[in-house]
């Protein structure tokens, strides 16, 4: 199945290139007839495998196939011997770390060496901002952004190129209570992910008509695109018309 570049694909766990996932469904056992309907593939060629086909592998609850496991055996050993902790407390700070993230193929992760990751992971962090978007929890949103959280700070937990930015997450999943307390809190209504998406453009991606508006009236700019060339009104379902009508008022053409 063909699914556009830089949809939200909530389920699936990235995987990589189609050489990528023939060597995951070897490990696995399976044939392309076995998965044929939980596979998607996107416009740039990266497969995405559904979920629920993946199995731990060894200690780690992320890592879902045998390359997964060895990178993340590799950052817990690089933990234990730069921060001294034993190993039981290296592979929990990991699956804590990656906690409902599957690991396979050429993931995000492979960007950065070991070493990076086990810094990152065993230094410990505060709450963050993101998380709390991405959990749909507005008092702790609204708590750590009067404590001064920065509204745009991407995801500390991705490399940059990577990371959501809280105003994206909350425009994606459709919160529009979120979306409204960020704007309050100073968020820069244009700001960009690591893959040129605004939150207008995430917002129309899902038919998000609440979120657009509130976006839209922050003065989001519609001719914005991302790095796959998209605007907002390219993104927007062809069906809801209503959220199209909204655009094209606003100059989207």
């Amino acid at each position: 199945m063909t699914w556009p570049a830089g949809w939200e694909n909530e389920g699936y766990a990235p995987v990589g290139p189609r050489s990528h996932l023939d060597r995951l469904l070897d490990e696995y056992g399976l044939t392309e007839a076995d998965v044929r309907d939980r596979i998607l593939v996107r416009e740039n060629g990266e497969h995405l495998i559904d979920e629920t086909l993946l199995r731990p592998r060894g200690a780690f609850a992320c890592a879902g196939d045998q390359e997964a496991l060895t990178f993340c055996q590799e950052i817990a050993a690089a933990m234990v011997a730069a921060h001294g902790i034993d190993l039981a407390e290296a592979v929990g700070r990991i699956n804590r770390h990656w906690s409902g993230t599957w690991i396979v193929g050429l993931d995000i992760a492979y960007h950065e060496l070991p070493e990076y990751w086990a810094d990152r992971i065993y230094r410990p962090v505060p709450p963050l901002l993101i998380e709390a978007v991405e959990r749909g929890d507005h008092d702790l949103a609204r708590r750590l952004l009067d404590e001064g959280a920065d509204p745009d700070a991407p995801d500390p937990r991705w490399p940059p190129p990577f990371a959501w930015i809280p105003l994206t997450t909350a425009a994606a999943r459709g919160d529009a209570g979120l979306v409204r307390l960020l704007l309050a809190h100073g968020a820069d209504v244009n700001v960009r992910d690591g893959g040129g998406g605004t939150a207008l453009i995430w917002a129309c991606n899902g038919g998000h008509l609440e979120c657009a508006r509130l976006l839209l009236e922050a003065g989001a700019d519609v001719g914005l695109r991302n790095n796959d060339g998209y605007t907002a009104y390219g993104r927007a379902p062809l069906v809801n018309e209503e959220l199209l009508a909204l655009l094209r008022h606003h100059g989207a053409s």
